[in-house]
């Protein structure tokens, strides 16, 4: 009956049904503690009890019956389960209900869930350590709460889990080095540790990360053939190590990076050319490359860079005329240019450029489509005009 009124999303009524049964069910396992089927049974009413109570909005009682569920596994303990693919559907289960709050910004309870998959898979993975399915399956309840943790900004315990998580994958790809979804796993997570370690403006510690994880992808990429998502995941990676290798001033490293980078997203700019995100990703690159070669006084690499993003930023003005975002980024390239041109000495050249950068952000400041960044270009272009060349 339970079911029929949750079907029907009743869910008040499924709610006290599955409560009944639930307390009903623990008084069976306390009377035949022997009887294994008792806890399994308490365990699926106990988790209907919580998603009925979270779809009528009870969150605390949500979370009881949650709590309860995983109390249900733990009678287990001792005991010959049998067959366990119910345990695992559970934390899937929760995770997925997990994941909708906090999509709605119940983040809190959204963690508590998260933590009770993590240790019904922690209860399954005591049981069975040398299954390496199960041991994964632990580690991505573990990267589920860093993220989470990660949400609410506390970023030293969302590092401590996806530390966790590292060391339970790393284990697993060496035992399994052919498989590479682990590979995988663990440069995913290895990234995310070089994120909140910057975030907890750790840059070594990021660095030493980043670099775990390109490794990584580049063994899969070797090994494996084209793979949009794949290479979609890589160019990220690349672009956050290509930053910070420049923000630590290592500056022939981080050219190497971002000229990786812009091989990668010339491929995917290609391959999906219905998407501009490729191409202002590339423009980023290439503005990159041109910061990194500046700071090495090689003026006419910088400029060559530059003039590659405005020559990509151009293309993309034209495919979206209306786009005012494009034609002020190529006004601010071709200021960064202009500066470049003059730092070289061809001042008749510079003049021109500063000109085009002022010419082009007047305009869009006309009409009113200039943010607080283009007022500040156009007010530098125009003072740079009225000096003295």
């Amino acid at each position: 009956m339970g079911r029929v009124d949750f079907l029907e999303r009743k869910y008040d009524e499924a709610f006290q049904l599955y409560e009944q049964a639930a307390q009903s069910l623990t008084q069976l396992t306390q009377i035949d503690p022997g009887n294994v089927e008792w806890p399994r049974e308490l365990a699926t009413n106990a988790y209907w009890v919580g998603e009925s109570g979270i779809c009528s909005s009870q969150i605390d009682k949500g979370l009881a019956g949650f709590q309860q569920t995983l109390e249900a596994v733990r009678l287990l303990s001792g005991s010959k389960v049998g067959e366990i693919q119910w345990i695992k559907e559970l934390a899937v289960n929760l995770d997925n209900v997990a994941s909708l709050l906090a999509q709605r910004g119940e983040t809190n309870g959204g963690l508590q869930i998260f933590e009770l998959s993590r240790e019904i898979r922690r209860w399954l993975a005591q049981r069975d350590q040398s299954n390496v399915e199960i041991q994964s399956d632990l580690a991505l309840s573990l990267g589920n709460i860093a993220g989470a943790l990660t949400a609410q900004g506390k970023m030293e315990e969302a590092l401590a889990e996806y530390q966790q998580s590292a060391r339970i994958l790393r284990s697993i790809a060496g035992q399994q080095p052919e498989d590479l979804k682990y590979q995988m796993a663990l440069a995913q997570v290895l990234e995310a540790i070089g994120d909140v370690s910057q975030t907890r403006q750790k840059s070594a510690e990021a660095l030493a990360a980043y670099q775990e994880s390109r490794k990584l992808f580049a063994n899969i990429v070797n090994a494996t053939s084209a793979n949009f998502a794949l290479s979609k995941e890589r160019a990220g990676l690349l672009k956050r190590l290509s930053q910070l290798l420049t923000f630590l001033q290592q500056f022939d490293r981080a050219l190497a990076a971002w000229q990786e980078n812009t091989e990668l997203l010339q491929q995917l700019a290609e391959t999906d050319a219905a998407d501009p995100e490729w191409n202002r990703e590339l423009t980023v690159a290439w503005e990159g490359i041109g910061y990194v070669y500046a700071r090495q006084q090689k003026f006419e690499d910088a400029i060559g860079a530059y003039q590659k993003a405005a020559a990509i930023l151009e293309k993309l003005k034209s495919a979206e005329p209306d786009n005012s975002e494009f034609e002020e980024s190529r006004a601010g390239t071709e200021l960064t240019i202009a500066k470049l041109l003059l730092s070289k000495g061809d001042t008749d050249a510079a003049h021109a450029a500063f000109k085009a950068s002022s010419d082009a952000l007047f305009e869009l400041n006309q009409r009113g489509r200039l943010d607080e960044q283009g007022r500040k270009w156009l007010e530098e272009a125009d003072s740079r005009l009225r000096q003295p060349f």
